[in-house]
């Protein structure tokens, strides 16, 4: 149901949460599943951003929902090729060229209109009351940043559907002593404050290491942990 149309009703008022979707050459049914997933937030809307890191494999659109009747997004014409058509409640911005996904994210945060920051990767799903529990419990702790626990999503019989147990601390030594061993908070889990990612950037828009190009999650969380407590929401 995710794929076709766009299940129930959106929170509705102004975005209180964005929530940055990189993508690059990723599966149609893929992009469009996360996308709807987070502009269907209950309780809290969302600001959605979906950033095209120079995909080659079709163009990527923000349009009513048009094209082949099968999927209502895809099209194949001899004339314009093929597009793959997002929801209009979605925002669109492009790279001309694959930069990463620091570059993607970046490029984001820099186009947020609102004060919280979601990561949602572009093969991951939320479920529909992921941002309402979520920005309430960081409220209610006066966290500025927090992961959550989440589900495996793949092709393996072994660990699909799998629930992942986050870990917990209670002071910044703790944290720290853990993160330090291995990354333990999953990207598409994560929303921060934007005045922690300012914190520990020593760049105007550029959070993210545009130099890894892989680990570059795991930096930023160390990064903020050096500053901030991270909250974990055991659900």
């Amino acid at each position: 149901p995710w794929v076709n149309v766009d299940p129930g009703a959106p929170a509705l008022g102004a975005p209180r949460v964005s929530v940055i979707i990189p993508t690059y050459n990723q599966k149609p049914m893929y992009l469009k599943a996360a996308v709807l997933s987070a502009l269907n937030q209950v309780g809290i809307a969302t600001e959605v951003i979906v950033v095209d890191d120079g995909t080659t494999d079709y163009e990527i659109r923000i349009d009513d929902v048009i094209g082949a009747p099968d999927s209502g997004y895809i099209r194949d014409d001899n004339t314009i090729g093929k597009i793959v058509w997002l929801s209009k409640r979605a925002k669109l911005v492009k790279h001309e060229k694959n930069r990463g996904i620091s570059a993607a994210l970046n490029t984001g945060i820099a186009h947020m209109t609102t004060d919280w920051f979601c990561w949602l990767s572009s093969d991951d799903l939320f479920s529909p009351d992921k941002v309402e529990k979520q920005l309430n419990a960081m409220l209610a702790a006066g966290a500025k940043a927090s992961f959550h626990d989440y589900t495996v999503i793949d092709n393996t019989p072994e660990s699909f559907g799998r629930y992942v147990i986050g870990h917990t601390w209670s002071s910044i030594e703790e944290q720290l002593r853990a993160l330090r061993q291995t990354c333990l908070i999953n990207g598409s889990t994560v929303m921060i404050h934007k005045d922690a990612l300012k914190e520990c950037s020593e760049k105007v828009y550029h959070f993210f290491d545009e130099d890894l190009r892989y680990g570059q999650d795991y930096e930023m969380w160390l990064r903020i942990g050096q500053r901030h407590l991270w909250l974990r929401v055991p659900e």
